[in-house]
């Protein structure tokens, strides 16, 4: 899982037009058109979940959190119990720094200070055993899975950069999101 925003100005990439012709981008700049992506791609299915946001923040991210709980809500509810259960099995007798908190969906976090806040914390105790966390190590982007759809992303954008409007871009960058898979794997 990771947040990418995309602005409207101008970028140094390559632009694509028939052979011998100079492609003519034309293009007012504006600096107060941006738009925030959350993107989580799951492992298993290679498909994008996509949350359009004004901010990247706490509140936000949690929103998406909601968008992925509400996407599997048949398979929580179908494992719950018996993985609470479980995970009280575990952790019986165990002091607080000991205990397991596994959960049925493992989201992957980078450094983001955000990822880090109360209303955060909060949030997962109130979802206990649906969520799990795995941070990142510090200043590595490439272990990240969804950097490498914001990557492809991009290289797909580039292409047509300037021949549309902002909320144009923004619809074709949804629409890549949500019909692409991505092979991405950790091995």
């Amino acid at each position: 899982m990771d947040e990418m925003r995309f602005e409207e100005w101008f970028n140094p990439f390559y632009r694509w037009a028939e052979k011998g012709k100079t492609p003519v981008c034309q293009f007012e700049q504006n600096r107060d058109n941006q738009q925030s992506f959350f993107g989580g791609l799951s492992l298993k299915t290679k498909k994008e979940f996509v949350h359009l946001a004004d901010r990247q923040n706490t509140h936000e991210l949690i929103n998406f959190l909601e968008v992925i709980k509400n996407k599997y809500q048949k398979e929580i509810e179908e494992r719950l119990t018996e993985h609470l259960v479980r995970l009280e099995e575990i952790n019986r007798g165990k002091k607080e720094a000991e205990r397991v908190y596994e959960g049925l969906i493992l989201i992957f976090l980078d450094g983001a200070g955000f990822h880090r806040s109360g209303e955060l914390k909060a949030y997962l105790s109130q979802n206990y055993g649906i969520f799990e966390l795995f941070r990142f190590p510090t200043y590595s982007p490439d272990l990240n899975p969804q950097e490498h759809v914001w990557k492809a992303l991009r290289k797909h954008l580039d292409k047509v950069w300037g021949q549309y409007s902002f909320s144009q871009m923004i619809d074709r960058a949804c629409f890549f999101l949500r019909t692409q898979k991505f092979n991405y794997t950790f091995l």
